[in-house]
């Protein structure tokens, strides 16, 4: 999830908490934490576009390979 920092900025978030609790099994406390996961939020973001733009690249490479084939068999039956 998103946390709006002090100043101002949104951070993506993970947390994780757990209750202790006692001999008879009441709860005493809860301890748990959160972490910053923005910077690997957005590096895996922009792996994927660097992936889906590649993809792109390589469906044009492949159409474009077809093409040339293509136009080379024209070109040997002349």
């Amino acid at each position: 999830y998103w946390f709006t920092k002090a100043d101002g900025s949104r951070a993506r978030m993970v947390d994780h908490g757990y209750v202790v609790r006692g001999p008879d099994r009441q709860p005493l406390r809860v301890l748990g934490g959160w972490i910053d996961v923005t910077q690997e939020f957005n590096r895996e973001e922009a792996l994927r576009k660097l992936l889906d733009a590649q993809q792109r690249l390589n469906e044009t490479l492949l159409a474009r390979e077809e093409e040339l084939t293509s136009s080379e068999e024209e070109l040997r039956q002349i």
